[in-house]
């Protein structure tokens, strides 16, 4: 089974503070699912950033897949 429609919404001014917090989180919510019998479809799992600044693509870990 599959957990579906989940956000994990963070606000940084910096990038890289909000990449740590963002790869800290989703650590914690696939460890919750998996203790919990789900797991995360790593092909549908998105980042999302929104900026006013022009950005540099970001990825975080996801087990053995980078999620960007």
């Amino acid at each position: 089974t599959f957990a579906d429609d989940n956000y994990i919404p963070r606000f940084d001014s910096s990038i890289e503070k909000l990449k740590t917090e963002m790869q800290v989180s989703l650590l914690r919510i696939t460890k919750w699912l998996r203790d919990s019998g789900l797991s995360v479809n790593k092909n549908k799992t998105e980042l999302c950033l929104f900026s006013r600044h022009q950005m540099i693509p970001v990825g975080i870990n996801l087990e053995d897949a980078m999620i960007m």
